[in-house]
């Protein structure tokens, strides 16, 4: 699942959410949002939490270039 996310390339923006052009972009969307009641129960039974589905979206789904359900969806395809 950690080839998902982007370390080797620049954010988004050019830059991640601290400010540096550090090439690991993370929270490349600040206001990502909540991943909906629907998609966690869809991926819950591959993931330990539903913190941590919302913590890995926010910090590395956001930088992916897929979508929220895309991302979660090629983390199921991946395991």
């Amino acid at each position: 699942v950690h080839g998902l996310w982007p370390q080797y390339q620049q954010a988004q923006s050019g830059s991640n959410q601290s400010g540096s052009n550090q090439p690991w972009p993370q929270y490349c969307l600040p206001d990502a949002g909540a991943v909906p009641e629907a998609l966690l129960r869809r991926h819950l039974c591959r993931q330990p939490s539903a913190v941590l589905m919302n913590c890995q979206w926010a910090k590395h789904g956001t930088c992916s270039d897929l979508s929220m359900p895309a991302y979660f969806a090629a983390q199921e395809q991946l395991m």
